[in-house]
């Protein structure tokens, strides 16, 4: 009999431990809703429209590139205002074959009729286009169109603009929040003890080569755009000029600043650095030009990646019910735009309070710098092929976007109607590809030196971003990669790539995942 009471007892109490449990899941279940909703209604429902409203910048053409012409115009310019450092960079730098008006203009080419965008946004699946109906949830009235806008271009990048239905948001904060948080909070742990341990002169990095690192992140990684020629050296070797005109770098004091030049001569047969000049100042060691270069490669030059990739982005109803698949990827690069403009400057008091950066760093000089960025467009350089021979990166981008936008060219009715396919082959393969490289080629983040005392404010924060935001992701609810990924398109395109660079082509991400 006691027996029996003692089992009806545990058999009670169990019940009210399980009842509890799941009332406090409820709870915070539904409380993590509400704040969802908060946060959409503050940073989407009021501000963000549709792509099919004219108000939408990406409703338009994406601006122009900048040509070779135009940054070869600005990096001669500034070089003759400090030409006791730099001397005449235009006579001395050449190109292997003649610049010809062909090469610098793209446009004349059938390339670019094949990255040209379908004038609506629906699937051709569908016949009846309709109109969009304004929302009952947003204040303003939107003027839609059932086509895009065909002649005007935007007259800048924009990183983050596109709206997201409320629970297209609330799938991301379930799908994508959890795993991208557990990246940066595990990368920054790591970073935290490694950086405490270094600094007590318990561990040491990894050994390193600078002059080989700065040769690596110029050459294998999107940074290759500025290639401006080569020279040969006394000896006869091959030297290889890189130029960046207007520059940003953040001062000690944290203010943003642009210089006017930054150029680095490289060694083709030994593959490393040979010299650095940053204005009219001395030359630069390899140790500073790496986190010059890697504070770059995260932020200005980054941003333009993420910026261009909103021309990519489709989630009108109809394209959501034909190519469910496709549309995900969107909402995924939305909400990977809005956690790089907008969430994460907001983690500053954060990484401040894990002694990450200084408590003088200013976020704003941050902002300044994706703005920056952003507002100088992507780097039209057809003379970078030069470099394929010398560089894994540029090979398999020069050989794999032919066969993309051909590709492409075929199915964007179908399946990509709206999308800008130089738009779509950067925001997927370059900058997946960016992310894996800027993860290869700094391999260990305590390279970058936060004591330096002209440029430790830009080694903090790259620190930051290379252990908590750059690496692949352990675990989604969905597929991210080509490989593998069963639709007809990313099938083929891999198929290719594999054959190109099969490590490369394992990395290529189907939409801005990291």
């Amino acid at each position: 009999m006691s027996m029996l009471f003692l089992n009806d007892g545990f058999a009670k109490t169990t019940i009210k431990l399980l009842f509890w449990f799941c009332a406090a899941f409820l709870a915070i279940l539904i409380y993590y809703i509400c704040i969802s909703y908060k946060l959409w209604h503050t940073d989407f429902a009021k501000k963000r429209v549709p792509r099919s409203s004219e108000q939408n910048p990406s409703h338009c053409q994406p601006p122009s590139f900048t040509t070779f012409t135009q940054e070869r115009d600005k990096v001669v310019l500034y070089s003759m205002k400090h030409e006791e450092n730099f001397g005449d960079i235009e006579g001395t730098y050449t190109f292997d074959e003649p610049i010809s008006m062909k090469t610098l203009h793209p446009e004349n080419e059938d390339i670019h009729n094949r990255t040209q965008r379908t004038a609506t946004l629906s699937p051709d699946t569908s016949r009846n286009f309709g109109v969009m109906r304004r929302s009952t949830r947003r204040s303003f009235t939107l003027r839609t169109k059932k086509r895009l806008e065909t002649e005007v271009e935007a007259e800048t990048l924009d990183m983050d603009h596109h709206y997201l239905s409320f629970s297209q948001f609330l799938w991301c904060r379930f799908a994508i929040w959890p795993s991208t948080y557990w990246l940066a909070l595990t990368g920054l742990t790591r970073l935290f003890f490694r950086g405490t341990l270094h600094k007590m002169g318990w561990i040491k990095p990894k050994c390193c080569d600078y002059k080989s690192l700065v040769f690596k992140l110029c050459l294998e990684s999107t940074l290759a755009m500025h290639y401006g020629g080569k020279r040969k050296d006394d000896n006869g070797n091959e030297v290889v000029g890189m130029f960046f005109a207007e520059f940003p770098i953040v001062e000690q004091d944290g203010s943003f600043k642009i210089v006017d030049l930054l150029s680095i001569d490289l060694d083709l047969k030994s593959k490393r650095m040979l010299s650095a000049k940053l204005d009219g100042k001395d030359e630069l060691e390899a140790d500073e030009v790496a986190i010059l270069l890697f504070y770059y490669t995260i932020s200005g030059n980054h941003v333009k990646i993420h910026g261009l990739a909103n021309w990519a982005i489709n989630l009108e109803p109809k394209q959501i019910k034909a190519n469910p698949s496709v549309a995900r990827n969107s909402i995924v690069t939305t909400i990977y735009n809005y956690f790089g403009f907008h969430s994460f400057p907001v983690l500053f008091p954060k990484f401040k309070a894990m002694r990450m950066i200084s408590e003088n760093w200013n976020p704003q000089s941050l902002l300044d710098t994706f703005i920056h960025g952003l507002e100088h467009s992507l780097f039209w350089n057809p003379m970078v092929n030069e470099m394929a021979p010398h560089s894994e990166f540029v090979d398999f981008q020069c050989k794999l976007m032919p066969f993309f936008l051909k590709e492409f060219d075929k199915v964007k009715s179908r399946y990509f109607p709206g999308y800008d396919g130089m738009a779509f082959f950067v925001g997927t393969v370059i900058h997946s590809l960016d992310h894996s490289a800027a993860e290869w080629n700094m391999e260990d983040p305590l390279w970058l030196n936060i004591n330096h005392a002209k440029y430790g404010k830009m080694a903090e924060i790259s620190r930051v971003v290379r252990c908590g935001f750059v690496e692949q992701h352990p675990s989604f609810m969905f597929h991210q990669y080509f490989k593998g990924c069963g639709h007809p398109f990313y099938d083929t395109v891999y198929e290719k790539a594999s054959t190109i660079n099969q490590k490369l082509a394992d990395n290529m991400d189907t939409c801005i995942v990291r």
